[in-house]
């Protein structure tokens, strides 16, 4: 009884959390993301990373040099 309890209860929890949008997402401020472009697949996802990376560097660096 408690594995198809456990069962229910894990089958029903994607459906309690809230679903984030993509408008929500570049406009909170609570998330770092990047955005590609390119010729293919490979060179979109590395545009954007690159842009994730310099994102992420940026924060970094302004808290630190708050200090």
């Amino acid at each position: 009884m408690g594995n198809k309890s456990l069962l229910i209860l894990l089958a029903a929890l994607p459906l309690s959390l809230p679903a984030q949008n993509w408008d929500y997402i570049t406009t909170s401020g609570d998330y770092y993301y990047g955005v590609g472009c390119g010729t293919n697949v490979s060179e979109a996802s590395e545009t954007a990373m690159a842009e994730l990376v310099g994102m992420i560097a940026t924060y970094v660096s302004k808290e630190f040099v708050g200090l």
